[in-house]
């Protein structure tokens, strides 16, 4: 660099200055910082790429649950920190909603194996009974098959009241209100289920008694039903081999309060 001055007598003064030293260094600061600035921009980026990853994984999670209860693991639910983010209570609602889904899918399996062991014993009685019938080398009046038709008759009506009453228990369960309960004769309804259980019992020679004392009771009907005829029926089917008795007892000083929890508790 050089600088021109004029001075008296007609004289001029030129002062010049090698500058390849402050270009040197002014290209080594200019290499630092561009140095400096791509150090500063790839720390960014991995930066950024490690905070994404963090915050896609609660969302990875998510989609990974929802994958495996799609392909029907219905149990499998959302890890959660237990924090307070809209993911963690995204994360809460999900489970909750698949937790009912999950109840759902339970109460159709049972309400699906419930039906077919209580449909059982009325489509067994009308099979006996219309086979009893049709079978050829007996005279029958006119008494005869308005009794077998009666048999079949309270059969078919039964299995109307099974069906009625496991879509009500099936609505209990989804959280609809219980029946009501009402004055009843225990004795009585032990009484009817031996009745419809009678051509079980005869085709497979069992004889059923019964010492029955009167045992008012306030009971969901239909439900208590269900259990006596499950009761009855199993002893039925489940006896081995042919030809035997069955006593049925019932004393009246004996009182049990059944729970919801399915356990008999007796009150003294």
């Amino acid at each position: 660099r050089e600088i021109a001055r004029s001075v008296p007598f007609g004289l001029r003064t030129i002062v010049g200055r090698e500058l390849g030293p402050e270009r040197a260094e002014m290209q080594r600061f200019s290499l630092s910082l561009a140095a400096i600035g791509l150090t500063l921009w790839g720390l960014g980026l991995l930066g950024g790429w490690w905070l994404a990853g963090k915050a896609i994984q609660p969302i990875q999670r998510i989609s990974r649950t929802a994958t495996r209860i799609a392909e029907g693991n219905l149990n499998e639910r959302i890890d959660t920190d237990g924090g307070t983010s809209e993911l963690d209570q995204l994360s809460h609602v999900l489970n909750h909603t698949f937790e009912r889904l999950n109840a759902a899918f339970e109460r159709q399996r049972q309400f699906t194996a419930d039906a077919s062991h209580e449909l059982r014993t009325p489509l067994t009685i009308l099979l006996s009974e219309t086979q009893r019938m049709r079978k050829p080398g007996h005279q029958r009046d006119n008494s005869e098959y308005l009794e077998s038709f009666d048999l079949c008759h309270e059969s078919c009506l039964r299995m109307r009241h099974l069906v009625e009453s496991l879509l009500l228990l099936a609505r209990q369960d989804d959280g609809a209100p219980a029946q009501p309960l009402s004055d009843c004769q225990l004795s009585e309804c032990i009484r009817q289920s031996i009745a419809q259980h009678q051509p079980l019992a005869e085709a497979k020679a069992i004889e059923i008694l019964s010492e029955l004392e009167d045992s008012p009771l306030k009971a969901d009907l239909n439900s208590l039903m269900i259990v006596l005829n499950n009761l009855i029926g199993n002893a039925i089917q489940h006896h081995p081999g042919t030809g035997s008795t069955f006593t049925i007892h019932l004393p009246s000083n004996i009182l049990y309060r059944a729970a919801r929890v399915n356990t008999l508790t007796p009150k003294l």
